[in-house]
């Protein structure tokens, strides 16, 4: 199908526009009337030329980040506009000019000072997406009410607290967008919007930065029978309306960061067909107020953690001798009253044993940092009570912590005063410490934007992406209970204070729940006494939980499916108040659960224990072998981290696990990634050892230094990647990235070769080699930071790249999984400094890795400089294949493969995705539509649009399991 060429304009256009209005009689040259697109965005303006209905076929005009405070009356003129961006200006009032421009379809007048709009909007009867979010608006425009055509309506970022009930008669809107406002309470006249199909209320904040306060959701809300999706999040919600799971229409549903109680919060996680089950099962039996939490208790050695744990759960002071102390976690139980139960995990200080301690926690549960205050030294704060602060913080950043003294009784009253005040502002300095570390880091990051050069596109994207990360980390509390406890656990001092402090969170985080889960969950529960079992298997806890159910529920007799789908309900809740430990992720675990979970916490012991004498001779005495090979034996678990399945089976035997048990244990000690499985001779199947990189303490062997030499080889070029942790690298990140690089090499241990802090090995033709070390920032000071370093050598940049990505996503999906709350730095090191063996490389921002493509459409520069030496070097040493060209590049590059294999009714799906975000107008889509090579057509109408395009696409082909697609134009 013939049709007119899409062509855009920037500045330049502006420019011939300007020199167009001063000759008002001279001819439109052909190249103005060519023009589709006006792209004036940040173009230092602070007003339209008349002369630009001259652009008679242009159909968008972007002027965002300009100073316009009115526009030319020529733009009613202009009879193909249908879009215009006006946002990020200086209108007071709203351009009346276009009052009547009936094909104007989507307006954008956010980040303004409007205040009201006027009747005469009603004469766009075109428009279809409205957005004036971010102004002034304190009502809501009584002139929109009269606009039943319009289908998207943003008014974000306003301050608003109520909404007409007329909006009813606004038929024909179908997403609406109204977070950060100003409402108090759910505006009920949105329930009687049977055709809205998305409304967001998230983040409901006043402009003045106050939070808003709505608890309330009316049963009312039934009645929008065309709702998709509803966003509540960070509002005062603690009840969702039963009638929810009513909704057939809604699929998704937002009430993250709400004071839950119906449904609880961890139901909520996990999404809208669990609160819908939640409130099912509410009808076939009663709802029960439910508070059961875990208190974790946590410090380093002989802190008087257990003393403490006893003493709370037996209600009488209670001492442990030193024998007694724990090792990994000692568990129990603490019963209030009926409705109040605690579920106490005593965690062992030893390093070696911290590494086990989110495997015990939930991220719902309380933390209680426990010192000694008989033995505190104020000059080791950090040792006693912040590194325990950090590392709980890391781990499950938000999870609420106070601090614990113990030993109360063998300090004076002055002494425990001192300490107290000491304390309090050590607590202060080191949030301070936290706050300035991350102010200090985006002053540099800022610095660093401003001094780049502007064609440096993807490496100011990367700035700017560091920056964001930073911000949302720096409002990232140290949630520590106002007030420290302090107790004796010989005396009871101090006991009533803590119990209160804990029984009133109790209180506040009870939960309504199906009479049905808590039932099971006895029952499950009850266990842990009553059987044999180490573990419990999918059948048997499908086998409780009918036994447990109300005869009205099994009446219905549930499909296998329902009955799946109960367990996981009942087993998620089990699992969030430190019952069970069930690791739902895994196909194969997720179908075990450990309701007797110091079995798990004893094999951790057995296999991780500091004891290493008593290891030797429990070894010799179970296997009845002679004294030199426990020796063997023992220097392979100490010093090399090797344990043979023959080891692990006697390690484990105290403990009496069937068969089956002890597979599954080995099984969760790799998904934990403890270990990694080795075949040690390839021609004996069964000579299986595990290989714990925690347990590794010899010293970087002298042979890498043929294989890894201190300079990079000529002719062999070395990609690099620093992680710095500012504070501390938090336990098990080095291990797991480790334990995770074995996955590449398979059962295979010869390309291999582990140390301490290090792992080499040969991939794909390259070298790899990750370590672990500390460098103090300067020789003067005390402090220092942790270093990963990955470094991939070879002389084939695009195998290179390819080992060099895997570790960084490892990595990075590590610390998402494991410390999402941790701080870090991370740094391309440029390879020009490396092969120069530069002091002071060049260090490119490492968030480059995070991109998925080079963004606006900008062709990769040939070469980035390398500032600490003056030179430029070739781009692919710092960008990784897939971001040596923009996205529109990448489509444009396999458009055979994508044109082949997007079936039509996938086409007009998508299609009208883009059409409903605005980024496909009508018209564009028609002429897709009826071209005889449409998804040509479409494709090249998609290169030309902006980023958000291509993020649709890829998430639609995601969707759809079209992954082989994703594939072709995103990795």
């Amino acid at each position: 199908m013939a049709g007119r060429k899409f062509v855009e304009v920037g500045r330049e256009g502006l420019d011939l526009l300007c020199e167009l209005e001063l000759t008002p009689q001279s001819e439109t040259p052909n190249i103005v009337k060519e023009w589709n697109c006006l792209h004036f965005n940040d173009a230092h303006i602070d007003s339209l030329p008349e002369s630009i209905d001259r652009c008679i076929h242009a159909r968008v005009i972007e002027t965002a980040c300009n100073r316009l405070s009115c526009l030319p009356q020529s733009i009613f003129n202009m009879p193909q506009l249908i879009k215009l961006d006006l946002s990020l200006n200086a209108f007071n009032s709203f351009p009346i000019v276009l009052s009547g421009m009936t094909r104007l379809q989507s307006l954008n007048l956010s980040y303004n000072h409007l205040s009201e709009l006027p009747m005469q909007i009603s004469g766009m009867t075109g428009l279809k997406d409205f957005n004036i979010g971010f102004n002034n608006f304190t009502t809501f425009p009584t002139a929109l009410l009269n606009m039943s055509k319009l289908e998207t309506l943003t008014i974000t970022g306003n301050m608003l607290s109520n909404i007409p009930v007329e909006i009813k008669d606004m038929t024909g809107l179908r997403k609406f967008l109204l977070f950060c406002n100003c409402f108090t309470m759910f505006p009920i006249a949105l329930c009687g919007m049977a055709s809205l199909e998305r409304l967001y209320l998230g983040n409901l904040k006043g402009l003045q930065g106050h939070h808003n306060h709505i608890s309330y959701i009316p049963a009312d809300i039934v009645s929008m029978t065309g709702l998709e999706s509803l966003d509540l999040e960070s509002n005062k919600v603690t009840h969702l309306s039963p009638q929810i799971r009513n909704m057939k229409s809604l699929l998704e549903l937002n009430v993250k960061g709400n004071p839950l109680v119906q449904p609880p919060e961890h139901v909520a996680d996990r999404g809208l067909d669990a609160i819908k089950r939640y409130f099912e099962a509410l009808t076939t039996t009663k709802g029960i107020l439910s508070s059961r939490i875990q208190v974790n208790l946590l410090g380093e050695t002989a802190a008087g953690k257990t003393s403490l744990s006893h003493t709370l759960q037996r209600g009488n002071p209670t001492l442990t001798t030193v024998a007694d102390r724990t090792r990994v976690v000692e568990q129990g139980t603490w019963v209030y009253d009926q409705g109040i139960v605690f579920n106490i995990n005593d965690f062992g200080g030893h390093d070696m044993y911290k590494i086990a301690h989110p495997i015990f926690m939930s991220k719902h549960s309380l933390a209680l940092i426990t010192f000694d205050l008989s033995e505190y030294d104020p000059a080791r704060y950090q040792f006693y009570i912040g590194n325990w602060i950090d590392k709980v913080q890391e781990k499950l950043p938000g999870i609420k912590m106070a601090i614990v003294g113990t030993h109360i009784d063998q300090v004076s009253a002055y002494s425990a005063k001192c300490s107290f005040s000491i304390i309090k502002k050590q607590l202060e300095y080191h949030r301070q410490r936290k706050q300035k570390w991350y102010q200090s880091q985006i002053k540099s990051i800022e610095k660093k934007i401003l001094n780049t050069d502007g064609t440096q596109t993807s490496i100011l994207k990367a700035y700017e992406d560091k920056k964001s990360k930073l911000m949302a980390l720096q409002d990232q509390v140290i949630v520590i209970h106002h007030g420290m406890f302090v107790v004796s656990s010989k005396t009871s001092e101090g006991i009533e204070e803590l119990r209160n402090y804990l029984t009133t969170v109790a209180k506040e985080r009870a939960v309504i729940l199906p009479e049905m889960w808590v039932d099971a969950a006895t029952m499950v529960c009850n266990k842990k006494y009553e059987g044999s079992e180490n573990t419990l298997g999918w059948d048997k806890i499908q086998d409780l939980i009918l036994q447990s159910a109300p005869t009205l529920w099994k009446e219905r007799r549930p499909s296998k499916k329902e009955l799946d789908l109960a367990t996981y309900d009942i087993l998620s809740f089990l699992a969030d108040r430190g019952d069970i430990i069930w690791f739902d992720s895994s196909p194969t675990l997720k179908k075990v659960v450990f309701h007797k979970q110091e079995v798990l916490a004893n094999i951790l012991k057995a296999v991780l224990n500091h004891d290493s004498d008593a290891v030797r001779l429990n070894l010799q005495q179970s296997m009845s072998i002679s004294e030199p090979k426990a020796k063997k034996i023992h220097a392979d678990i100490f010093s090399r981290g090797i344990i043979s399945r023959e080891a692990m089976d006697c390690l484990c035997e105290p403990f009496r696990l069937l068969t089956t048990e002890a597979d599954v244990m080995v099984e969760l000690m790799q998904k934990l990634e403890l270990c990694y499985q080795v075949q040690e001779d390839p021609l004996v199947p069964s000579s299986i050892s595990f290989h714990f990189t925690w347990l590794f303490m010899l010293e970087r062997q002298p042979e890498l230094d043929e294989k890894w030499p201190g300079k990079v080889p000529p002719g062999t070029t070395q990609l690099t990647l620093q992680i710095y942790f500012p504070f501390s690298c938090p336990e098990g990140i080095y291990e797991k990235l480790s334990v995770r690089q074995h996955k590449y090499l398979g059962l295979l241990k010869t390309k291999r070769i582990d140390w301490k802090d290090g792992v080499y090995a040969e991939l794909q033709e390259c070298q790899t080699h990750i370590s672990r070390q500390e460098s103090r920032r300067h020789p003067a000071s005390s402090t220092s930071d942790s270093i990963i370093t990955i470094a991939v050598r070879g002389t084939d940049l695009s195998k290179m790249w390819s080992v060099f990505t895997c570790a960084h996503d490892d990595l990075m999906d590590i610390i998402k999984e494991e410390c999402p709350g941790v701080c870090y730095d991370k740094y391309l090191v440029c390879p020009h400094c490396t092969s120069e063996n530069c002091e002071d490389p060049t260090l490119f921002p490492g968030e480059i890795l995070d991109q998925t493509y080079l963004s606006g459409g900008v062709s990769k520069p040939k070469q980035v400089p390398c500032v600490n030496t003056g030179v430029s070097i070739p781009t692919d040493l710092v960008y990784p294949p897939h971001l040596t060209m923009g996205w529109q590049e990448v489509v444009k590059k396999n458009k055979n493969k994508l044109k082949q294999n997007i079936t039509e009714p996938c086409l007009f799906d998508l299609i009208d995705v883009l059409i409903h975000e605005g980024i496909l107008s009508d018209r564009e889509s028609e002429w897709i539509k009826t071209s005889d090579e449409k998804n040509a057509v479409f494709l090249d109408f998609l290169t030309m649009k902006p980023d958000k395009a291509f993020d649709i696409l890829c998430q639609f082909f995601v969707e759809h399991g079209q992954y082989d697609l994703l594939k072709l134009i995103k990795y």
